[in-house]
């Protein structure tokens, strides 16, 4: 895990504004992440996840540790005939995900093409076009309750 100070966030939005993390790390696992959440914790920094940063507005100075989600990954769970779950990363880039499930043959999501952001913020966000919502496809997320942090945890919650 590489912490970096002052970085820019420019690039890192869809609205391009000038705008620095006090610190900054890239996640990729679920490991990196509790680190980065107690290394905000232990020097009692405020601490902010981003995605993909699409719609988000940003002051020009982000205090305490910013930490942009890239936890990657598509995992096939179980298939039926009327149900597939599938297993996919906080990082996932949300548009391309809807591509791959139309290219592995999973239907339904083919309305939520081409909407910015990860699959991360997309229940958040509850995203929704052409009369679909994404929580109509969300079976359960996995959720860091802030309150038990020590040591860290991931909950599951059923939709």
């Amino acid at each position: 895990m590489q912490i970096h100070s002052n970085y820019p966030l420019q690039l890192l939005n869809s609205f391009g504004f000038a705008a620095f993390a006090q610190e900054f790390v890239s996640v990729k696992t679920n490991s990196e992440l509790f680190d980065a959440i107690s290394y905000a914790n232990s020097k009692k920094f405020p601490w902010q996840i981003i995605g993909g940063g699409s719609n988000i507005v940003l002051r020009s100075n982000l205090p305490g540790l910013t930490i942009q989600m890239q936890i990657l990954g598509k995992k096939l769970v179980r298939e039926t005939e009327s149900k597939v779950v599938i297993d996919v990363g906080a990082g996932e880039n949300w548009h391309d995900f809807v591509a791959w499930t139309l290219e592995n043959n999973y239907l339904g999501l083919e309305n939520l093409a081409l909407i910015p952001g990860t699959v991360g913020a997309a229940p958040i966000q509850n995203i929704g076009a052409y009369g679909q919502e994404v929580e109509a496809f969300i079976d359960s997320v996995e959720v860091i309750d802030t309150a038990l942090l020590n040591p860290p945890q991931i909950k599951k919650v059923s939709a």
